[in-house]
């Protein structure tokens, strides 16, 4: 406000160059006459009490007192690349850059190049282009405004309410890509949980693929990327890549296969992978067809072809059947693919869970980690925060909610920026969109009953 807080100023901040505050000149030059502040050839304005600090560093380059001056400057006149401090001091580019450089190895600095991404200090010195770029920060100031944006944006965003979550599952049923693509990404958000057989084609895969019809389903399998297995009249289809060769077969019910059983059991374990044609003299006389139907249905066979699931869903009308049709039956089974033996999955990872459980329930709490059998206590691990830090933040999702050791708290997945909303949301998420119409309550939605209300009767009908 006057001359003596200009000098109290200039004594804290150091240095002074015209354009860096608004005051009058008159003011320093008062200073002046009184002997307080001195003008340098550099065009700087500073207190005659850091006249011999100044004589030091840039007369006779003492390193200590330039890197005293250049971080005060960092400090109170904001950030600066090293050709602008080279400018304002008179100082070599290169000295600056290396100074500078210093001041990040000590960390009371920090370098971020133009896309605002922090660069660790060279020690070479080689990455000359880059550096020109590159604006420096004091470490201090740099870490309290990354703490508060940090804090702003988190706080600029609010959880949606239960009812827009319960209309984002069933929206994401249906998916907007050709037959075989949509089948994909059906059988990779439904893998690894168990369905009634029967619920797959019927109801399952029609509502997420347009257009479904039994052959694009035994084509994909035959592609090898998935694979299918019974568990008590359960069906679920899992990733070969998923597979453990290193373990035996799966053989938890050999003590009650029968000796037909025990037959097929050992031809496909000596032979592997076999059509039903190459197993037509294990039995003598007699047909591995139902035996392979029995094998199936207890989780010891499956064949990369669904063909063999639907014959076994309608095994007592084709019991009924005419004996013309019952041979038809055997006849497609012979050529619908190859059988094998059901082999363990191995552990995923931490991640692999995770992102298991992002892709299938968008969020990650106590409830939809217990739905997809990721253990609570090991999502809220170290190594796994670490793994969760790493994600890359995308927008509209300012600020990416890590996880804590709290119940109740929920991370949002980094690919369905929906989930959440600023507190100034645009119109087309201030309501829960409504379900599209048909839509089932199936079990992948079972995980949300718990936090979500029921919806009135006659709104969804609910199946298995």
């Amino acid at each position: 406000e006057d001359e003596k807080q200009l000098h109290s100023l200039l004594m804290t901040e150091g240095d002074l160059a015209a354009g860096d505050l608004d005051i009058p000149v008159e003011w320093l030059e008062t200073l002046n006459r009184e002997g307080r502040v001195l003008y340098l050839e550099q065009g700087l304005w500073i207190a005659a009490e850091h006249q011999e600090d100044y004589r030091k560093a840039l007369e006779e380059n003492d390193r200590e007192t330039c890197l005293s001056i250049l971080r005060r400057m960092l400090r109170y006149r904001g950030g600066s690349s090293a050709a602008q401090a080279a400018a304002r001091y008179g100082l070599p580019p290169e000295i600056t850059e290396e100074l500078l450089q210093e001041l990040c190895r000590r960390k009371e600095a920090v370098c971020t190049l133009p896309d605002s991404q922090p660069r660790l200090p060279s020690r070479t010195g080689s990455e000359e282009n880059a550096a020109a770029e590159a604006v420096y920060y004091h470490a201090k100031l740099y870490k309290r405004a990354r703490t508060k944006t940090v804090k702003n944006r988190r706080e600029e965003i609010t959880t949606c309410p239960p009812a827009a979550y319960a209309a984002l599952l069933p929206a994401r049923i249906s998916h907007p890509a050709p037959a075989e693509e949509a089948l994909s990404h059906a059988l990779s958000s439904l893998a690894g949980t168990p369905f009634p057989a029967a619920a797959w084609e019927d109801q399952l895969l029609p509502l997420r693929v347009n257009g479904y019809r039994e052959t694009l389903l035994d084509g994909f399998l035959a592609k090898g990327e998935y694979f299918w297995q019974m568990e008590d009249g359960r069906l679920r289809f899992d990733r070969t890549d998923e597979i453990d060769w290193e373990q035996p077969p799966v053989t938890e019910a050999l003590c009650a296969l029968s000796e037909k059983e025990q037959l097929i059991l050992e031809a496909l374990s000596r032979r592997g992978a076999s059509f039903m044609q190459a197993l037509n003299n294990v039995l003598p006389g007699e047909s591995p067809y139902d035996t392979l139907l029995s094998l199936m249905e207890k989780g010891i066979v499956c064949a990369d072809s669904f063909l063999p699931v639907r014959q076994w869903l309608n095994r007592e009308k084709i019991k009924k059947s005419a004996a013309r049709q019952r041979i038809g039956a055997r006849v497609k089974a012979l050529n619908a693919g190859r059988f094998d033996l059901v082999r363990p999955l191995r552990t995923l990872t931490i991640q692999e869970q995770m992102d298991r459980c992002f892709d299938r329930c968008l969020i990650l709490c106590r409830e939809t980690a217990a739905a997809c059998g990721l253990p609570w206590q090991e999502a809220l691990s170290p190594s796994a925060q670490r793994l969760f830090r790493r994600r890359p933040l995308r927008r509209p999702v300012s600020a990416q909610r890590r996880l804590r050791q709290r119940h109740g708290q929920t991370a949002p997945s980094p690919k369905r920026a929906a989930l959440v909303k600023r507190r100034r949301p645009p119109a087309a998420l201030g309501q829960a969109p409504s379900p599209p119409a048909g839509t089932l309550f199936c079990q992948p939605a079972r995980h949300c009953r718990s936090a979500l209300r029921r919806p009135s009767r006659g709104t969804f009908r609910e199946t298995g």
